[in-house]
């Protein structure tokens, strides 16, 4: 487990080996797009032009909203607050996550106080938190007159649960919070963000160059549009499950009770690391639409050295040649490799995002080849 300002830290030096410009303090204002490309109106009145768009910048989106895609779901029950603070009197209070007001946590990080309260969503979300806000949160969850002496920083949120209709309008993706938002409870947000991003990458990456054809964009919102559905749907019911009353006390318990089964463990622990995606859920072949995994590949491809140049990987069996034959039109797109293989596979054609596009002997790899990869050439 990685904290979010590290991964932004690998992610962002990985940008700068790439050569990749990031352009600070730029607010988009207006989109608009056309047959040929898509128009970014920045604040300052700068117009940016490009073939493709993809909208990245969160719940408030402004490139979802000027470009009118629907953005459906539930409003708001609770508003959850994290802030460094102080207190008075540091043993005033105990963390509690079954209170009657709420629920207060002083263990996530030394030195910050979280509450969450059932009460319809927070009113103001812009203006900076006080002391006395924070306080009086406090106060109503605990039913202790705890005094704040200081408070360095505060963030609000809610359960405001939505999720755009498409991920994709013709030259106008999005991706992260800006296609689904939801409670942080669990933080599941970031994988998910990551593996939009990641999803969308490559594909964009090839139908940019001209290497596939444009429908290869729409495979990214049929595989990803129904992975944020689950996760809409897993963090509606953690919030459900904090709720106070005897009836979610008792569903507290029998899901307790479950939880104590091995195969419910790993069944829950894989939904919420974003581990058991499964994009092909009816193909023939086990692992295709899985993440592949890592006794499938040669040592070097799980260190990253095999897909880091955003090709996809074809893995066939020791001491044949056949697996680069096949790739021979594919070659600026796909790398051939040997291992032992995987079970019940004698070859696997690995995504760029590390997901099984095919797997078997030789039938059908042509035509998955062209289908994830563009024609050959």
């Amino acid at each position: 487990m990685l904290k979010q300002h590290q991964i932004e830290g690998v992610l962002a030096a990985r940008a700068a080996e790439l050569g990749v410009t990031v352009r600070h303090d730029c607010r988009v204002t207006d989109v608009t797009q056309d047959e040929n490309g898509v128009a970014a109106t920045l604040a300052d009145g700068q117009v940016i032009r490009g073939a493709y768009l993809v909208g990245c910048d969160g719940g408030r989106s402004v490139v979802r909203k000027r470009s009118a895609f629907a953005f459906s779901g539930t409003p708001a029950t609770m508003t959850g607050r994290t802030a460094v603070a102080e207190l008075a009197d540091s043993g005033a209070i105990t963390s509690s996550l079954r209170g009657q007001g709420g629920l207060v946590n002083l263990s996530l990080v030394p030195g910050e106080i979280a509450t969450i309260e059932f009460d319809g969503g927070p009113g103001e979300r812009d203006t900076p938190m006080t002391a006395g806000e924070l306080q009086g949160s406090l106060r109503r969850v605990t039913g202790v007159d705890v005094v704040v002496t200081r408070l360095e920083a505060g963030i609000r949120y809610s359960d405001n649960t939505r999720h755009a209709d498409t991920y994709r309008k013709d030259r106008v993706l999005l991706a992260g919070d800006a296609a689904h938002v939801h409670s942080p409870i669990g933080g599941q947000g970031l994988n998910l963000g990551l593996q939009d991003a990641v999803n969308l990458g490559w594909k964009l990456g090839l139908v940019a160059r001209g290497l596939a054809p444009d429908s290869l964009l729409d495979t990214y919102t049929a595989e990803r549009h129904p992975v944020a559905a689950r996760v809409l749907r897993n963090t509606r019911a953690q919030v459900a499950l904090m709720r106070t009353g005897a009836q979610v006390d008792a569903l507290r318990e029998v899901l307790a009770e479950v939880l104590e089964l091995p195969d419910a463990r790993r069944y829950f622990s894989a939904m919420v690391e974003g581990t058991d995606v499964d994009y092909a859920p009816d193909a023939a072949e086990p692992l295709v639409g899985r993440f592949v995994p890592p006794s499938a590949t040669p040592p070097e491809a799980s260190s990253g050295g095999l897909l880091s140049d955003g090709r996809g990987l074809l893995v066939g069996p020791p001491g044949q040649d056949w697996p680069g034959e096949v790739v021979a039109g594919h070659r600026d797109r796909v790398r051939a490799a040997s291992t032992e293989g995987a079970p019940d596979a004698d070859a696997l054609l690995i995504r760029p995002d590390g997901y099984v596009a095919w797997a078997g002997g030789r039938d059908g790899l042509g035509e998955a080849l062209a289908t994830w990869f563009g024609p050959a050439r």
